[in-house]
């Protein structure tokens, strides 16, 4: 029996491991969107609108 319960802990931690890596690819994704948004907005401000000149 313990050796069930070892597998299935084993089981457990593994589907953990691969939900929390699937969890940080994700907030990955989301930094690099969140950078080329301030890369554009950046851009807008700089381009478009001159800047601090306002």
């Amino acid at each position: 029996m313990a050796e069930n319960i070892g597998g299935g802990c084993e089981e457990l931690l593994q589907k953990m491991v691969e939900k929390l890596t699937t969890i940080s690819d994700s907030l990955h994704d989301i930094k690099d969107s969140n950078e080329k948004v301030m890369e554009i907005m950046n851009k807008i401000n700089t381009d478009i609108l001159g800047g601090n000149n306002g």
